[in-house]
């Protein structure tokens, strides 16, 4: 089943996966690269309850920023989402998402989404 399928800019980071806190043991990841524009399809046998591709902070401290190579979300499953804290978060590069096929009936936490 494929988690997320999304473009990022591989000059700026080049080697975008998004945080998860489930699904992280035997995910797959599929890239094309054209160029320094890499299309990223990654598929797990569980489905995260949260997804991240926004700044992480720890104690008051960014602790990686690669928020500005995400270019553009293709799919992602959010189906089992309980919390998009900071999912897209600083995400400067990613300048329209259609979430119209979000899947929110189990998040509880939106905080710092966008």
């Amino acid at each position: 089943m494929i988690v997320c399928k999304y473009k990022f800019d591989s000059s700026i980071y080049n080697n975008l996966i998004p945080e998860f806190n489930s699904g992280y043991n035997g995910y797959t990841v599929n890239d094309t690269a054209d160029g320094n524009i890499v299309t990223r399809t990654i598929e797990c046998d569980v489905l995260p309850t949260l997804m991240r591709f926004g700044q992480v902070y720890v104690s008051g401290e960014v602790q990686e920023d690669y928020t500005r190579c995400l270019l553009e979300i293709l799919d992602i499953n959010t189906s089992e989402l309980t919390s998009c804290n900071s999912m897209f978060r600083g995400c400067s590069n990613l300048t329209q998402l259609d979430v119209s096929n979000f899947n929110t009936s189990k998040v509880t936490n939106m905080y710092c989404m966008f």
